[in-house]
């Protein structure tokens, strides 16, 4: 079927409860004019999801529950359902999603929660979680160290190496930093781009896994 074929028969079905102009409104909204006659098997994961939006929004309803509204979508599509999933809240709609995508959650949500093996870890604002839980990190380059070095530094709680940039997390980043510089002074190591970063909830949601692993 085709998205005009399935959203005409779920307005037959839902006649009761939707208002007038639906089809129009959320065609327009959602920008599904141009493939309205293409079959529903051959749409794109982005435009499928679109569809599905339309259907699971005909009737406008109070809340939503979408799970993992953005699974599979390539980063510009994802984008984009951000911004229909934003037009829907804006319009009264309470939402309530599941994601993995942490950077999904900091961009769409008023409240976070962090479920772990079924246990509540955290729930508050994206702002405050990140404030409150995720633990900070030191950015720098530089040759002639090692992780396992950092990692036995005081106040170092794991350190990430991509190429020649280490990231170290740390409980005081300043306290940190003055061990770092103490042993690369000691041992004749320039590091360079050093600089302080606020811990974001992808690394609130790894420390809640770790935390995990290790119990």
């Amino acid at each position: 079927m085709s998205p005009t074929s399935l959203i005409e028969l779920s307005i037959r079905i839902l006649y009761n409860v939707i208002q007038a102009n639906t089809f129009d409104y959320l065609i327009e909204v959602l920008n599904l004019s141009e493939k309205l006659h293409v079959k529903f098997d051959d749409l794109s994961g982005g435009w499928k999801q679109r569809v599905t939006l339309a259907l699971a929004t005909l009737h406008q309803p109070e809340i939503l529950f979408l799970d993992e509204p953005s699974i599979g979508l390539d980063p510009s599509a994802r984008r984009e359902m951000w911004s229909l999933i934003r037009l829907l809240r804006e319009r009264g709609s309470t939402i309530v999603a599941t994601t993995h995508y942490m950077e999904e959650a900091e961009q769409l949500c008023d409240r976070v929660a962090m479920i772990y093996n079924g246990q509540l870890k955290a729930l508050n604002s994206p702002r405050e979680l990140i404030i409150e839980g995720s633990v900070d990190c030191l950015a720098f380059t530089g040759e002639g160290i090692g992780s396992d070095d950092v990692s036995s530094l005081p106040g170092v709680v794991r350190v990430e190496k991509n190429q020649d940039e280490y990231k170290v997390f740390c409980v005081d980043m300043q306290s940190t930093a003055y061990h770092i510089f103490s042993y690369c002074r000691e041992k004749n190591i320039l590091l360079s781009n050093f600089r302080f970063e606020k811990g974001s909830l992808d690394d609130l949601f790894i420390r809640y896994l770790e935390e995990e692993k290790i119990v």
